[in-house]
């Protein structure tokens, strides 16, 4: 049996081509895994020391726990539910100006007015006048519950910001 150079030639150009092959794929496997995924980092929410002391408040008590509204009051709350204005990712929108924001958000059934910019009393209080143009009471208006968040873009601000709509006490 006589082996020609032809023969080797070829024998050994099969496994290097495979060799290749073989050290490309485990190559690219490797520089796939070793690639960091993207994983995007969640900021650390703290609270602004304006909001920190709320005197044992309860931001949002359970629905469960909720003192029950008037008749006349989860009727103006459906009315006022039904005439949205939009959804954005299930949170419904109420009422939008370049000042506030009123939005209401099914689960946890909570009304959420977002101060936009200052003077953030003033539109705070312009909100309130929103829920009492549809007939409710100031007590009904913190039964909703609503309540109040601030988006503005001064880091300097350091007023105390109460989050519950004016004259609420420790009962929503």
């Amino acid at each position: 049996m006589i082996i020609s150079l032809n023969t080797i030639k070829t024998k050994y150009l099969k496994i290097g081509i495979l060799l290749l092959i073989f050290s490309g794929i485990m190559a690219a496997i490797i520089i796939i895994k070793s690639k960091p995924q993207f994983s995007p980092v969640q900021p650390k929410t703290n609270l602004p020391q304006v909001v920190e002391d709320l005197n044992g408040k309860q931001i949002l008590t359970p629905k469960n726990q909720r003192n029950k509204l008037p008749d006349t009051a989860e009727n103006i709350k459906q009315e006022m539910i039904k005439n949205n204005n939009g959804e954005n990712k299930g949170v419904l929108i109420l009422y939008n100006t370049p000042s506030y924001k009123i939005e209401y958000i099914p689960t946890p059934d909570i009304f959420l007015v977002t101060i936009l910019k200052t003077p953030i009393d003033q539109n705070k209080l312009a909100a309130e006048d929103w829920f009492k143009e549809f007939g409710l009471a100031e007590n009904e208006i913190c039964n909703l519950p609503v309540r109040f968040s601030l988006a503005i873009d001064a880091p300097d601000y350091s007023e105390q910001f109460d989050p519950f709509p004016t004259g609420c006490v420790n009962n929503p």
